[in-house]
C-alpha cells in the first residue's frame, strides 16, 4: 500500500484497500465484545500498550525494556456485571491483556503480527498491586539514571504522589490496608510491603528533584 499510493498513515492505507465508508479506527482499550459493530464496516482497534518483560521482579535493564520485546501488555478497567466501571477502589476491577507478536521489536517493520492474546482479570485488590508494584519499578528506573533525567523524573512523581481525579495510592492504603481481615492475608502482605517501597522511593525521588531544580520550579516542588 505504501508503495503503491504512498501512504503510510495507518487510517490512509485502510481508506485505500476498504474505502473511506468502509473503515474505522476504533481508539479504544475496550474489548471489541464490548463494542457494537457494523457487520460491512471493517474495524482497526488502536490501543496503548506497555513492553512486557517478565524477570521476577527484578528492575529490567535499559536494553531489556528497549529491545528483543515480543510481549506488550494492555490494562483496561473491567465489570464483571457489565455496568460502568467502579471508581470506588475496593469495586474496581481490572483486564490486563499481554499480546505476544511474531518477531521481535525494534523491528525494521512497525506492525508487526499478533500470533497470541492472553486475558487475565484481576481483582480490585490484585488490580491495587499491580498500579502500586509499577510505581515502584517505575520510581526505581528514574532513581538509577546516572545523570538523573529532571524532566521525566518529574512525570513519574506527578503521577506518583499529586492528587489526581482517581483515587490513587492513599485510597488504596485506605482501603485495602485499612480493613486488612477482609482480603487474603498474601496479597495484603505483597500490598503492604509494596507501599513501603512505594512510600520510601517517593521520598528519594523527592529529594532527588530538590537538588535538581532551579528557583522557579520550587512551588511544583511544594505541591
Amino acid at each position: 500500500i505504501r508503495d503503491r499510493y504512498g501512504v503510510s498513515r495507518l487510517s490512509e492505507q485502510g481508506e485505500h484497500l476498504f474505502g473511506k465508508a468502509n473503515f474505522v479506527i476504533l481508539q479504544t482499550n475496550k474489548d471489541i465484545e464490548d463494542i457494537s459493530l457494523e457487520s460491512d464496516v471493517n474495524y482497526c482497534q488502536v490501543g496503548t500498550v506497555e513492553p512486557f518483560v517478565d524477570i521476577d521482579g527484578r528492575l529490567p535493564t535499559f536494553y531489556e525494556r528497549s529491545y528483543n520485546i515480543r510481549k506488550f501488555c494492555l490494562s483496561r478497567p473491567h465489570s464483571i456485571d457489565g455496568k460502568k466501571p467502579s471508581e470506588d477502589v475496593a469495586a474496581q476491577w481490572k483486564a490486563k491483556t499481554t499480546f505476544t507478536t511474531a518477531s521481535s521489536f525494534p523491528h525494521i517493520f512497525n506492525r508487526i503480527e499478533v500470533i497470541n492474546k492472553l486475558t487475565e482479570i484481576l481483582t480490585p485488590l490484585q488490580s491495587a498491586i499491580d498500579l502500586i508494584e509499577s510505581r515502584v519499578l517505575a520510581l526505581k528506573a528514574e532513581l538509577i539514571i546516572d545523570p538523573p533525567n529532571v524532566k521525566t523524573l518529574q512525570i513519574v512523581l506527578q503521577g506518583s504522589v499529586l492528587l489526581q481525579v482517581n483515587q490513587g495510592p492513599q485510597a488504596i492504603a485506605n482501603t485495602f490496608l485499612g480493613s486488612p481481615e477482609l482480603y487474603p492475608e498474601e496479597q495484603i502482605k505483597r500490598l503492604r510491603e509494596s507501599m513501603i517501597n512505594f512510600v520510601r522511593l517517593c521520598g528519594l525521588a523527592i529529594n532527588c528533584n530538590r537538588s535538581l531544580i532551579s528557583d522557579e520550579q520550587i512551588p511544583f516542588h511544594a505541591r
